[in-house]
C-alpha cells in the first residue's frame, strides 16, 4: 500500500502533464526578444513589427516595418494545441518559406505575468537549413475593454456581393481567406488552397459593440487597401456566421471549422 501511494506522488513529477485547453493562449503577442537559426544571442526586437495572435487553437503572425508598414515582411498561420507541456505549432500557410507547410514543430513554452515564450528546432530545407528558433514576447492590452465578444475567432471569407458586380481575390476559384480577431487586433489573409502560396494580407486593430464594426488598418501588402485605411461596416449576426455591409459591398464570414474549409477547397 506504501509503495503504490509512493508511485502516485512521484509519477506526476516524473514528466506527465495535464493537456492545458488551447485558449489558455488566446490573445495578441509583440515579440520583444529572438534568436533565429546562426544568431548567437537572444537580440532585442525594435527594427520590425511582430505580431502573434492566438486564437482557439488558430495561430497567425506577422512581421511588418512599422516605419514604412506598406513594407510588410511576411505571414504564416495555422493550427497549435498543448501536450505532454509542449506546444506543437502545425503550419498552414507562410509566405516567407512556403515550404514548412503542413510541418508541426514542438516547441518548449511557457506564458508567465503576460509574457509568452517558445523555443524549439525547426526543420528546413537543402535552402532553409533546420535551425533554432526561440522567442519572447509580451501580451497586448487593449486601452480599453471590448465592448461585444461576437467576432473574436477565426472566420471563414464565403463569398463577397459587390455594387459594381467586380470580383475581389478573395473570390477567385481556388482561394481560401481567413480573418483572425482578437482583440484589440485583427489580421486578415488569402492563400491559394492548393499551392498555399499567400496572396494578399492586411491587418490592423478593431472595435466592435454588437451591431458595427470598426477596422483601422496597420499593415497591407498588395493595391486594395492602404495603411492608416479606416473600414466601418454594420455587421448582422447570424449562427456561428456573420455579414459585413458597407456602402459598396457586402461579405458573409462563417466559423473556420475544418469541414468549412474543406468545402470551400
Amino acid at each position: 500500500m506504501k509503495k503504490a501511494l509512493f508511485l502516485l506522488l512521484v509519477i506526476p513529477a516524473l514528466g506527465f502533464y495535464t493537456d492545458d485547453p488551447a485558449n489558455v493562449l488566446n490573445g495578441v503577442y509583440r515579440q520583444t526578444k529572438y534568436r533565429h537559426g546562426t544568431m548567437t544571442g537572444l537580440k532585442v526586437r525594435d527594427d520590425m513589427t511582430a505580431l502573434k495572435l492566438f486564437v482557439n487553437g488558430h495561430w497567425v503572425s506577422v512581421l511588418y516595418n512599422h516605419k514604412d508598414p506598406a513594407k510588410t515582411g511576411s505571414v504564416g498561420g495555422g493550427t497549435y494545441h498543448l501536450k505532454n507541456g509542449k506546444y506543437l505549432e502545425t503550419t498552414g500557410f507562410y509566405s516567407w518559406n512556403p515550404t514548412v507547410v503542413g510541418q508541426t514543430i514542438k516547441y518548449d513554452y511557457s506564458l508567465k505575468n503576460g509574457v509568452y515564450y517558445q523555443r524549439g528546432m525547426v526543420r528546413g530545407t537543402e535552402k532553409h537549413h533546420d535551425y533554432l528558433s526561440e522567442e519572447y514576447a509580451e501580451r497586448i492590452k487593449a486601452e480599453k475593454p471590448l465592448t461585444a465578444t461576437n467576432l473574436e475567432g477565426v472566420w471563414l471569407h464565403l463569398y463577397s456581393e459587390y455594387s459594381d458586380h467586380s470580383m475581389h481575390m478573395r473570390d477567385q476559384p481556388g482561394t481560401i481567406t481567413l480573418q483572425y480577431m482578437m482583440y484589440p487586433h485583427f489580421v486578415s489573409v488569402t492563400y491559394g488552397s492548393k499551392e498555399n502560396e499567400v496572396l494578399e494580407y492586411f491587418g490592423g486593430t478593431y472595435e466592435f459593440d454588437g451591431q458595427r464594426l470598426k477596422q483601422t488598418i496597420d499593415f497591407a501588402n498588395g493595391d486594395f487597401y492602404e495603411v492608416g485605411q479606416i473600414l466601418n461596416y454594420t455587421i448582422t449576426l447570424h449562427d456561428n456566421a456573420f455579414t459585413q455591409e458597407q456602402s459598396r459591398w457586402r461579405e458573409l464570414f462563417v466559423s473556420a471549422e475544418p469541414h468549412m474549409m474543406a468545402m470551400k477547397k
